[in-house]
């Protein structure tokens, strides 16, 4: 349709033409290439309006939903235009007019373009400060709201206009009228957000004179908008507020107690004191530590707040609280008639008119709050919280009771914080009768949504305490049976009393429920009939730990009478699992507990076995429960009652050989376990053909192209051959061997492969399989190194062989060990540099293995040969070899090692000595070294003062950490007075010492090192830059191995750890290259160390960081260089996906929005190369995936900045395609498609 024509119709004195033609104009203006040129984007915006004071209400709406798609495809001037006739339309217009200009100019605003914003919003905010001063009413409530979402929405454009607007709001913060008053306090919070810290400290000053006042007798309703108002700041600006927190707390607690001498008329008054109290506690948790005892008193006292309902619980009085019925919304702090003048009863009391709730579920909300916000203080809390919780449980109020119910539970959570666990786990055994108890009296309630609250504190219970309800379920198996059973009870109860039987199940004896079965089976088999699908999946879910329960350890016999439990179980289940039109979820939980049933009572099922065993290969054969049904037959398989399958077998394994050939790697995967699983207990039923079929199917798994895959089917592989070598073993030369030997050429070959590689060969040696002689097999290992890529061929390689041939000789004879050893020791000085690699490597790896003292003389003289190679990997190979062989005769050996790295005469060798000698260390056992540790430290520490090279530091480094944790109590001392050694290299050797010893260290460092951590960490504060960067390296091996050794000494840790993330200048130099300079930063790799060491910590620890110093260190690290940028970008994203860190980051948004705003509309020179560009494109897309987490989290658009940085920077223009795009991947990323934390 025509533009001209849709604005003639517009124009229509028919409301169904202005109707028709404002909807099609709607629809135009939705598609992207609509087009218009200046005049008609004039009469356009004039006639959207005029619309906007129809006489036809549904005109209006569809003319108010014009204006923002109008918006975006104007010129500024006409943008200009529409706001000024809509804020004059406010101003002047009647009311209706006036509700509607309203709506659409805040329409308008939200959607104005960054381009026009400027002048738009420059001009419209001193006509809104005007219209404030209106004498309507109403006039002044629509300028208080259209101004808080300029606030909102554009705080970067009105900094001129702040001292103005503060001005002006806070005189309506005590005006007469609820509304005013009510915008007025939404304003303030959001115009806090932007204040420069001069104007913050006289707005929060304003206020703590106002409160100071009141609670020294001023009108209740002034007061109340007052402390909303100080609630406002706690949630918008939190973290800024946190200075002033010692201020704020005394006055709201004296209002507190003032509002309890005025019974119901203060209870508003005492209801927003909880709120801005809880404010306060939830973000500035660290500045609030010292009145943590005074909050938790009053919210103790107004939780019980009840004086219109006298309780013998309650009878010692009140106090009250509540944590905030305002919801989300940031306009609602006031309920509409709070300014109502109160009326008289007139008559008997009602609960209708009973406000008093609310002050208690503000109560709850604030002891919530101090129960997240301070989790190491909770035991502290316990022996008074956990009584008043429980006598709330009586709570009249359902919302309120919610409301304890959410609070208790955060008071079980806290039982498995780090931080609090080892305090609480105590605290809450001594209360688990009472606490159940409790609950006990709720189950007896009619109330679904209050049953449901207590089986989920039921759950938190059980899982915090695994085994610790025995002595109580028996009392709490009626209630569970009641709400199984009772038709009244809704899915959701259900589900949820299921959920929390399975729980006690699992995690308890299973005698402590045997008796109870007559009562819980039937009710459990009823859910199982649920026509609900999750109802019935969770209770199928509850009959396969039932199953579990009847026979914990098969093939014992189980306490009770099988027969009475198990056919009645087997009925439900088997229907369920024949069924076909029913939905996914309850045929995978009815296959899983087959499964598990057969697994366990399956000897008890007596005809019905082959019956379950046919269902469930036809379940395999179904596409789509095809993975359940093979995870269930391995179950089944390992079960250690060994049922005959008998003719299940055959057609189980055709079934499972054609799945090795599927895409699904998934499906592969588990149907290698269950074939391993089936040859392990059922190969007597293997036919030859079937032997012949699986070892022709496991064979194209065996590739690099999957690792995982490639170990199982080397497992299953080796279980034949155990099976059966005499069959298998010619099937093995011929299918298995050949990609075997590929494998083994792989760069990719991981241990885990090795491992079952190795364990194949030294079975197929042992067995004496047909064909495959320990000669034959030799050759054709020798053979892949000697193959076409031999003379490339990389270290990986020849070790991944030299394994294996150890491994085949602990399966020779000795008379063939010898000979190879022999074959070998002559090849060290024969052939080519290939072949004396390979030589090197396998007598190594045998060495390891076997004694080779006997031939120590030899194999010394020809392993030094080597040292004068002209080539450096034969030298490397040679001191490898040395060092191996030592190790396996450490007796031997070590005296000698010692002697000649001691000696002058191999003053040349010394390096490659060393070497040696670190590989005898790390490769003998601790039992071995013991012995000889005062021999080899005197040894090391000499090297250290003696050679310069950072080589030879980083090798005795390594020797110092594995003689650490062999011997700690002989090299502790040793190391420890190292650290404060004169020479910086030595002070940097013991501390990296300390990391190798860390990486593998046994528990025996556990009681000896942690006193010892803080010394160590001192060395953060060393003059030295080397020393330093190893301790900050050690630190973060230290936060990601053994983080309990930092419990203790991390706080003073930190600060050291941030001020080495500081740049310095000083350490920045420039360097002259001719042509041009080049600018080199020393302290860069300190900073990435220090920055690395930080994302450990928080991995590890997170709930021991103060959190706002911090972010702080990340927030200046976001302005530092690309490396780190990127570091900060990881760690805020994992950040940002973390709930516990969520408050600090809302706190810290502000400083945060800045910076990132920087690197993501950074541009290059119009010369960078191709390397330049790639990068910025990383780190762009690096900083728009933290902004979009960032803004992702719950609240994080009530931080003004970071709002409208993100929907004037990221949202529109140029970045938006690609925000959008990340968003996307995100998204996709929680969906499981992707990892959100990829950068």
């Amino acid at each position: 349709m025509s533009l001209s024509l849709i604005l003639d119709r517009m124009a229509s004195r028919d409301k169904d033409f202005r109707y028709m033609a404002t909807s099609d104009l709607l629809v135009e203006l939705q598609k992207e290439t609509f087009k218009m040129d200046s005049e008609s984007e004039r009469k356009l915006c004039q006639m959207s309006i005029k619309l906007l004071s129809d006489a036809a209400g549904d005109v209006q709406g569809l003319a108010v939903k014009c204006l923002p798609l109008l918006v975006r495809k104007v010129q500024t001037a006409h943008v200009e235009e529409m706001v000024d006739r809509l804020f004059q339309m406010v101003k002047t217009g009647k009311d209706e007019e006036r509700d509607i200009s309203s709506i659409g100019l805040k329409t308008v605003l939200a959607e104005v373009p960054q381009s026009a914003a400027g002048t738009t919003v420059r001009g419209l905010t001193p006509r809104l400060l005007d219209g404030i001063s209106s004498t309507s009413m109403e006039v002044t409530v629509c300028c208080l709201e259209i101004l808080h979402d300029v606030l909102q929405h554009f705080p970067s454009l009105v900094t001129s206009d702040l001292p103005a607007i503060k001005a002006k709001l806070l005189p309506e913060l005590a005006s007469s009228r609820a509304a005013v008053r009510k915008r007025a306090v939404a304003c303030v919070g959001a115009l806090c957000g932007s204040l420069p810290e001069g104007l913050y400290a006289e707005v929060v000053d304003h206020l703590l004179a106002q409160v100071e006042a009141g609670a020294a007798g001023g009108a209740n309703a002034t007061l109340t908008a007052y402390i909303q108002a100080i609630c406002a700041l706690g949630r918008g600006s939190g973290f800024r507020l946190g200075s002033h927190v010692a201020r704020i707390v005394q006055p709201l607690l004296r209002c507190a107690e003032r509002s309890t001498a005025q019974g119901e008329a203060g209870m508003e008054v005492a209801e927003h004191c909880l709120q801005a109290s809880e404010a306060l506690v939830a973000r500035c948790p660290d500045e609030i530590a010292p009145f943590i005892t005074q909050l938790l008193g009053l919210g103790l006292g107004y939780i019980k707040f009840d004086p219109n309902y006298a309780d013998d619980d309650d009878a010692d009085g009140g106090g009250g609280g509540g944590g905030g019925g305002g919801g989300d919304d940031s306009m609602d702090f006031e309920d509409d008639g709070a300014a109502d003048d109160d009326d008289d009863l007139g008559g008997e009391y009602s609960d209708d008119d009973d406000t008093s709730w609310k002050v208690r579920r503000a109560a709850a909300k604030l002891l919530a709050a101090l129960i997240s916000a301070k989790p190491d203080a909770v035991p502290d809390m316990f022996a008074s919280l956990c009584p008043a919780l429980l006598a709330r449980f009586a709570e009249r109020e359902e919302s309120v009771k919610a409301d304890v119910f959410a609070t208790t539970r955060l008071l079980i959570q806290a039982s498995g914080s780090p931080v609090a666990a080892t305090a609480m786990l105590p605290l809450l055994r001594a209360e688990l009768g009472r606490i159940t108890g409790a609950l006990r009296r709720q189950l007896a309630q009619r109330s679904m949504k209050t049953r449901f609250g207590v089986f989920v504190l039921l759950r938190e219970l059980a899982g915090a305490l695994p085994g610790g309800l025995a002595a109580h379920v028996g009392p709490l198996v009626p209630p569970v049976e009641r709400a199984l059973r009772d038709k009244a009870s809704t899915s959701a109860l259900r589900i949820e009393a299921l959920g929390f039987l399975r729980l006690v199940i699992d995690s308890h004896p299973p005698t402590v429920l045997h008796q109870h079965l007559k009562l819980i089976v039937p009710a459990v088999l009823a859910c199982v009939a649920d026509r609900y699908y999750k109802v019935c999946a969770e209770a199928l879910r509850v009959c396969a730990s039932i199953a579990r329960a009847l026979r914990p350890n098969p093939p014992e016999p189980s306490p009770l009478a099988l027969g009475e439990y198990v056919p009645p179980i087997y009925e439900a289940v088997s229907t369920r699992l024949g069924a076909l039109d029913q939905d996914q979820e309850v045929k995978e939980a009815s296959i899983i507990t087959m499964g598990l049933m057969i697994a366990h009572v399956g000897d008890a099922l007596g005809e019905r076995l082959g019956a379950a065993l046919l269902v469930l290969l036809d379940r395999l054969r179904n596409e789509i429960t095809r993975l359940t049904a093979v995870r269930a037959f391995e179950a089944i398989a390992t079960s250690p009652l060994n049922l005959d399958l008998g003719p299940t077998v055959a057609q189980l394994l055709t079934e499972l050989c054609s799945y090795l050939r599927k895409s699904s790697r998934a499906l592969r995967h588990a149907s290698l376990l269950a074939l391993h699983a089936l040859t392990t207990r059922h190969a007597r039923h293997f036919s030859a053909a079937h032997k012949a079929e699986v070892v022709r199917e496991l064979a194209p798994t065996l590739s690099d192209a999957d690792m995982q895959l490639a170990a199982s089917a080397l497992a299953l592989c080796l279980s034949l051959v155990e099976a059966d070598a005499k069959v298998v073993g010619p099937l093995v030369s011929e299918h298995v061997l050949p990609p075997v030997l590929t494998l083994l050429a792989s760069p990719l070959l991981q241990s885990a492969a090795i491992a079952q590689m190795q364990a194949l060969l030294r079975a197929l040696v042992r067995t004496n399989a047909s064909g495959l002689t320990f000669e034959t097999i030799l050759s054709q290992l020798l053979g892949v190194a000697g193959g076409a890529e031999a003379a490339t061929g990389s270290k990986q390689r020849l070790s991944s062989i030299a394994l294996c041939v150890a491994a085949l000789c602990e399966g020779a004879s000795d008379a063939q060990r010898l000979e190879t050893v022999e074959r070998f020791k002559k090849g060290i000085g024969n052939g080519d540099q290939q072949s004396q690699l390979l030589a090197l490597h396998c007598l190594g790896q045998i060495g390891r293995q076997m004694d080779l003292s006997a031939q120590r003389d030899a194999l010394l003289s020809a392993l030094t040969a080597t040292f004068d190679s002209p080539a450096e990997e034969v030298k490397g190979a040679g001191a490898f070899a040395l060092g191996c062989i030592a190790s396996g005769a450490v007796r031997t050996f070590l005296p000698v090692l010692i002697g000649q790295i001691a000696s002058a005469q191999h003053a040349p060798h010394h390096y490659l000595l060393l070497h040696a000698l670190k590989e005898l260390i790390l490769s003998a056992d601790d039992t071995a070294l013991q012995p000889h540790v005062s021999q080899i430290l005197p040894l090391l520490f000499a090297q250290t003062e003696s050679a310069p090279e950072d080589s030879v530091k980083t090798v005795v480094a390594e020797c110092l950490g594995k003689l650490l944790a062999a011997a700690p109590a002989a090299a502790l001392p040793e190391l420890h007075a190292r650290l404060r050694h004169d020479a910086a290299p030595m002070r940097a050797i013991a501390v990296t010492a300390l990391r190798f010893a860390i990486v593998d260290a046994s528990s025996g460092l556990d009681t000896v090192l942690p006193a010892t951590m803080g010394d160590f960490f001192a060395l953060l504060s060393d003059a030295d830059l080397k020393v330093r960067h190893a301790t900050l390296l050690t630190l973060s091996c230290v936060a990601h191995n053994r983080t309990s050794y930092l419990v203790e000494c991390l706080p003073p840790i930190l600060p050291l750890l941030y001020e080495e993330t500081a740049k310095r200048a000083e350490l920045v130099h420039q360097v002259d290259l001719g042509p041009f300079k080049h600018t080199v930063d020393d302290g860069l790799e300190l900073r990435k160390a220090a920055y690395e060491a930080m994302d450990t910590i928080l991995d590890s620890c997170a709930e021991r960081l103060e959190l706002r110093a911090f972010i702080a260190r990340l927030a200046a690290g976001l302005t530092d260089d690309y490396d780190i940028k990127l570091l900060c970008h990881l760690v805020l994203c994992k950040m940002a996906v973390r709930p516990a860190c969520t408050p600090a980051l809302l706190g810290s948004l502000d400083t945060l929005c800045e910076p990132l705003r920087k690197t993501v509309v950074g541009t290059l020179k119009d010369n960078a190369v191709k390397q330049e560009i790639e990068r910025h494109d990383e780190l762009v897309r690096s900083g728009l995936r933290v902004s979009y987490l960032l803004a992702k989290m719950p609240g994080a658009d009530g931080c003004v900045k970071f709002d409208e940085y993100v929907r004037m920077t990221l949202k529109q223009g140029k970045l938006q395609a690609r925000y959008e795009l990340i968003m996307n991947e995100v998204d996709g990323a929680d969906d499981g498609a992707a990892d959100p934390m990829v950068l």
